[in-house]
C-alpha cells in the first residue's frame, strides 16, 4: 500500500485542505481511496 498527503493552504494562512490517498495493490491494478478535509492551523500558543 503507498499512502500520501497533498496540503492545499488557503489565501488567509489559517486553513488548509488536506487530501488523504491510499493505493492499494489489486489483481493487476490499483484501487485507490481518497478523503478531503479542511484543518485549521493553530499554533502551540493557541
Amino acid at each position: 500500500m503507498i499512502t500520501f498527503q497533498l496540503w492545499h493552504w488557503h489565501e488567509d494562512g489559517e486553513h488548509y485542505d488536506l487530501e488523504h490517498f491510499q493505493l492499494i495493490p489489486a489483481a493487476h491494478t490499483w484501487a485507490v481511496r481518497h478523503r478531503r478535509t479542511t484543518y485549521w492551523a493553530l499554533t502551540a500558543g493557541s
